[in-house]
């Protein structure tokens, strides 16, 4: 964690929580991992991409002027907990509330001056409910998770239409080989195009957020994906399965494999 020393903890300039205006889940299962800011580690405290996998999205929870967020460290471990009130007593909110205390998530919740936090890190957050018909009728919920982490700030949503892809270029080079790449989306998006009948990616469509695709080579081939979001924007990522052949000179020189390379792209 660096050199482990704090400069200050005087807060930001005009810093003010002012409660919670905006929850958010994302089912643990369809969790990828942080990217934290500058490709750093843990220790920033700061989260530039919680990482999606599979057709995941996450799930709004009400967030009434009542929300609120507190955390506790006892004996190096830190209890996270966001407490909310939905107002409804119902057959299909029971229902849902239910499920969900089944389950384990990764908590996002934004603050009314505008700051996201981010907590579920190790093994996901737990929701416990109580039905009520005192002071009002509906259901205080509360999610809660135990973790050696402090709370992270993750980095404000990027405003406007885009999709985007990093790396933009991937090379399969042996055949138990698995790559990962990053596709972030400001709407939900789907596969357009692309040479599956070589190379497999284990999401296809996804919604808005940043996913973590897998990629896994099959037949000896190469090709161009490209994915479109609802609002049109695309993205395109190339990818080549070669498949344990070696590799030759970049200058498009044959082998005796019968293809070669030039300009970055594999030529069969």
């Amino acid at each position: 964690m660096g050199k482990c020393r704090i400069n200050s903890l005087v807060p930001n300039c005009g810093y003010n929580t002012e409660g919670i205006e905006a929850i958010r889940l994302l089912d643990f299962d369809d969790f990828g991992g942080f990217k934290f800011d500058f490709d750093g580690l843990y220790d920033s405290c700061y989260v530039s991409e919680v990482l999606q996998r599979g057709d995941s999205s996450y799930v709004d929870i009400a967030a009434p002027d009542s929300a609120k967020y507190s955390s506790t460290l006892n004996n190096g471990t830190y209890t996270h907990t966001v407490e909310t009130f939905i107002g409804d007593l119902s057959a299909s909110l029971a229902s849902s509330l239910h499920l969900a205390t089944k389950r384990r998530y990764i908590v996002l919740f934004r603050t009314k001056a505008g700051r996201y936090f981010v907590f579920g890190y190790e093994a996901g957050a737990t929701v416990t409910y109580v039905n009520q018909t005192a002071e009002a009728v509906g259901s205080l919920v509360t999610i809660s998770a135990n973790s050696i982490y402090p709370l992270f700030e993750k980095v404000p949503v990027t405003p406007g239409r885009y999709i985007t892809v990093v790396p933009t270029r991937i090379i399969l080079e042996a055949p138990d080989t698995v790559e990962r790449f990053v596709l972030t989306s400001s709407s939900p998006w789907q596969l357009i195009s692309g040479p599956t009948r070589y190379i497999t990616l284990d999401t296809t469509q996804g919604g808005a957020g940043s996913f973590q695709i897998t990629v896994t080579g099959g037949r000896i081939g190469q090709g161009y994906f490209t994915f479109r979001n609802e609002t049109g924007q695309t993205a395109t990522i190339y990818i080549a399965n070669i498949s344990g052949r070696p590799w030759i000179l970049e200058d498009g020189t044959w082998n005796m494999l019968g293809f070669w390379y030039d300009n970055g792209i594999w030529n069969f």
